[in-house]
């Protein structure tokens, strides 16, 4: 009914979620220049499923107040979710609305500062989709210094997927026979390796079978080449969103699982770079900032920021990429010298890393050893 009917253009984008529809038709009854509150589901913020409607609150109507509760806050018994609070104003554009962030209980609205976010501004950092980032006055400048550089959308030597086996459509592709080709689910993805056979009972795939369903995909050729992935779904309470591990050639992806893969001609090297980057705490907070769910959408990683290659130090370069092979070899390696050098890259200074490390409640002792490291880059 809610997608046949006409009466809904805007909150029964893929799936129905009551609290969008709920929104659109309030929106609808309600008279030019009333007032419309709610409070809903966080996902109202950057879901690409809300993606429509929230370009209408933004666009068509004049958006004034956000106050995001955290999962934590339990604002109404049973309810477990992040919650926001919304207000509006039906009709014009909104040029500037005030947000809260992070708030833990109903006392916080009154006692915690707005901050006021400015619609261009939301447009310049991270795209049409208007995903609203979930960051303080002094987050947004570093944010802003962040989004200087390309997004990985732009880059035209890479490119982003989804695992290319069906755990759906393709189960019958799936064997317990060992053969050439494993198949890797998304929880056998750790940060910077792929988790031994033993953690859990190893499968593979009939190649040939899944050849056959996938047709003409150029997918399919991929799984010959190398590649890294992270988990598809990753629970919004882990320290680390973004989980990317080195996947050999040979090895076939479940849809679990997103990758990224070298355009032809590219020096594969730069997968260990990437490897840094996006296993980084730097990168593990921007994506943080407008994640409303437990999944990792390849959508979300295209807006992800990618410094120029050839703007790289070359000192720069070879030492992540260095302390990236020593950790995926086992042969030592230190976390904190690559976050330093990935900080490094981007431009941010020893003091701008520390308000960031903050932000993501970072264990003290690392935050000193990165920023220490920062000083004598």
């Amino acid at each position: 009914y809610f997608r046949q009917s006409g009466e809904y253009q805007l909150g029964n984008k893929y799936s129905i979620d009551v609290h969008r529809l709920f929104i659109e038709r309030a929106i609808q009854l309600s008279r030019e220049g009333g007032k419309i509150g709610f409070i809903v589901p966080s996902t109202i913020l950057g879901d690409l499923s809300a993606y429509t409607l929230r370009k209408s609150i933004i666009q068509e109507n004049e958006l004034q107040t956000v106050s995001d509760f955290v999962e934590t806050s339990r604002l109404f018994d049973g309810v477990t979710q992040s919650v926001s609070v919304l207000s509006l104003q039906k009709g014009g554009t909104t040029t500037s609305f005030q947000a809260q962030f992070g708030l833990k209980d109903i006392d916080e609205v009154s006692t915690r500062k707005r901050v006021r976010i400015q619609t261009k501004r939301i447009e310049s950092v991270v795209g049409p989709f208007l995903s609203i980032p979930q960051v303080n006055k002094g987050g947004w400048t570093l944010l802003d210094k962040l989004h200087k550089h390309p997004t990985i959308s732009s880059v035209d030597w890479l490119s982003v997927k989804r695992g290319e086996l069906d755990l759906t459509l393709n189960r019958s592709c799936i064997i317990p026979n060992e053969t050439r080709f494993r198949l890797i689910r998304g929880s056998n993805i750790s940060r910077y390796s792929l988790l031994p056979k033993s953690t859990r009972t190893p499968e593979f795939v009939d190649i040939d079978r899944l050849r056959e369903t996938m047709g003409s995909s150029s997918r399919i050729d991929q799984i010959n080449k190398p590649r890294i992935a992270c988990q598809q779904v990753s629970n919004r309470t882990q320290r680390w969103r973004l989980k990317f591990a080195n996947v050999p050639s040979g090895f076939v992806l479940a849809n679990s699982c997103n990758y990224l893969f070298l355009q032809k001609g590219t020096d594969k090297i730069r997968l260990s770079l990437l490897l840094g980057i996006l296993n980084s705490e730097l990168m593990n907070w921007r994506f943080g900032l407008t994640s409303t769910n437990n999944h990792v959408s390849n959508r979300e990683l295209t807006q992800l920021p990618l410094p120029e290659i050839d703007s790289i130090s070359t000192d720069l370069f070879n030492s992540i990429v260095s302390e990236v092979k020593s950790i995926r070899t086992g042969n030592g390696g230190s976390l904190t010298t690559i976050d330093a050098h990935v900080f490094s890259i981007y431009g941010f200074s020893p003091n701008e890393a520390r308000i960031i490390l903050r932000m993501r409640h970072t264990p003290k002792n690392e935050v000193q050893e990165i920023v220490n490291t920062l000083h004598v880059i």
